[in-house]
């Protein structure tokens, strides 16, 4: 058994009171009524000396809470994330398999910490610029599909030969994934923030549509993901030595310790159950 960490996001669910800001006629372009003017923002932060009103966090905790309802039809809004070492397969992914490695999966702040995550297999149903559907395959991903949201690794998609430009199109970005077949995927931008909209698929979904590895199948160390190293958040867990000792008959816990320690390659274990339809990577 192995073990890795990621990174997640979490919000007070504190109350916070909103009270009402002066707004100036031109000041009334943003979307949402109830977001305060630039220029209130202006003058209450200099009113407080640089800290937030009630209103600003009443603003701010809204649009947070509006992520969690970004639905799109069955499915949801998968976060396109830079600083996320692992994909994370939230409610819209079909897990098919299971690798027996699982990690923590970690945020910003140190208390933040999801323990005991398996890594796995995923499909989800995205549409192509094209308009044409398809069934994406993310392996050596996080499964989290109990609850929680998609996280779309950037680099662990680029180390599968993936073209990802999160940029944004208001800042001169391409706003895309161009895989592998040049099949191109639009993202959304929203919140500030890079999306891809995908749903959970169908049986119906998995017969009719073809499948994309956007992920490998190989292991997936981020440590080891390409020359320049990075900052993980993800780490293994040493194996557990009794727990080996049934698997190489017995033998001493010296004896295991030294092939552990000896071992330079290990044989990735894909177990799902009951049996279920196996896809050949679309190349």
């Amino acid at each position: 058994m192995s073990r890795r960490t990621s990174r997640a996001t979490t919000t007070d669910n504190d109350d916070v009171e909103s009270s009402e800001e002066e707004s100036d006629g031109d000041d009334n372009n943003d979307n949402s009524s109830n977001a305060p003017s630039l220029r209130s923002i202006m003058r209450s932060s200099n009113k407080s000396n640089g800290k937030r009103t009630s209103s600003q966090k009443a603003f701010i905790t809204k649009n947070v809470q509006e992520h969690d309802q970004d639905k799109i039809g069955t499915g949801e809004l998968a976060l396109i994330d830079t600083g996320a070492d692992t994909c994370v397969m939230g409610p819209a992914f079909k897990i098919i398999s299971e690798t027996g490695c699982y990690v923590d999966m970690v945020g910003a702040e140190p208390g933040m910490i999801k323990e005991d995550l398996q890594l796995g297999t995923g499909l989800t149903l995205a549409t192509l610029s094209n308009g044409e559907h398809v069934i994406l395959c993310f392996n050596e991903s996080i499964i989290n599909d109990k609850s929680g949201k998609s996280i779309l690794s950037v680099n662990q998609m680029r180390h599968h030969q993936n073209e990802v430009n999160e940029k944004p199109k208001v800042f001169g970005g391409l706003q895309n994934i161009v895989m592998l077949d040049d099949d191109e995927l639009p993202l959304t931008y929203k919140h500030a923030l890079t999306w891809l909209d995908i749903s959970y698929p169908t049986e119906e979904d998995l017969d009719k549509y073809h499948i994309i590895e956007v992920t490998s199948d190989m292991p997936w160390d981020p440590n080891d993901a390409g020359k320049r190293p990075i900052t993980p958040m993800t780490k293994k867990k040493p194996p557990d030595i009794e727990e080996l000792r049934p698997c190489l008959g017995w033998k001493p816990e010296q004896v295991v310790r030294k092939t552990v320690d000896a071992t330079t390659q290990y044989a990735s274990n894909n177990l799902c159950l009951p049996m279920h339809q196996h896809f050949k990577a679309w190349n």
